[in-house]
């Protein structure tokens, strides 16, 4: 049954999101609020905050230490997926922001699907079905990477709008209505609140400017960094926790 409605739930959203006309992207997208110049680096702060991706990766990686064979292989290849997108979003953003164009802007949002897509797979292996989410995982990694390619080469927001927002609607669901997992439920909530907040901020950015420090688009960052260590970190415990069971 909850296969069904995942299955019937990912049919309506891809459904409902080409119904729409083609999204373009906002011309206005690139100009952010702070441009502060700080040791030869401009938009300083937009680039420095992506810093916390990386120390959030490194860590996680560090304390999980994936080569243990007491995890099951899907659920160790999304982690590894995880870490590795929140890796790579610290440069892919600190890239774009040094330069904002359309062409940076691929770099930035291409490793932001694979952090979408496992989250994504995380949820569903624990939720609904292991051996669905060891099947869904690289189908739903090529579609994160290739939503960026089809925005870049048609103009057409649509499938990356489909690839982030399908899964921050299905996630919460999820947890509501689907018996609980191991990782722990405030942590998943925590990031799911601190993404909501990191989206205001974006929004806000030009209003924000004068009411925090650095700017608000840094903040965006360190508030998605933010949930990102509260669900690495629950992943953390429940990977030691599985690994005392199994010893």
């Amino acid at each position: 049954m909850k296969k069904a409605v995942l299955l019937f739930g990912s049919i309506l959203a891809v459904g409902s999101i080409f119904a729409l006309p083609p999204i373009s992207q906002n011309p206005r997208y690139h100009d952010f609020a702070n441009h502060a110049e700080h040791f030869g680096i401009v938009n300083f702060w937009n680039v420095i905050s992506n810093a916390a991706f990386l120390l959030v990766a490194l860590a996680a990686w560090h304390a999980l230490r994936l080569g243990d064979e007491a995890e099951e292989i899907w659920k160790k290849n999304s982690v590894r997926g995880l870490l590795l997108g929140i890796g790579l979003t610290a440069f892919g953003s600190a890239y774009y922001h040094c330069q904002p164009s359309y062409a940076r802007l691929l770099w930035d949002r291409l490793p932001m699907t694979i952090v979408f897509m496992c989250v994504f797979t995380l949820t569903i292996g624990e939720r609904i079905d292991a051996r669905l989410a060891s099947r869904l995982l690289w189908p739903l990694l090529v579609l994160g990477i290739a939503s960026v390619f089809y925005w870049r080469w048609t103009g057409d927001l649509r499938l990356y709008a489909l690839v982030q927002f399908y899964p921050l609607l299905a996630v919460p669901l999820m947890l509501l209505f689907c018996p609980a997992g191991a990782t722990s439920v405030a942590a998943q909530w925590g990031m799911i609140g601190c993404y909501g907040l990191a989206k205001l901020a974006e929004m806000f950015d030009s209003k924000w400017q004068n009411a925090v420090p650095a700017g608000a688009h840094a903040w965006k960052h360190l508030f998605v960094a933010t949930g990102l260590l509260l669900y690495t970190q629950a992943l953390i415990r429940t990977s030691r926790s599985d690994k005392q069971t199994t010893s």
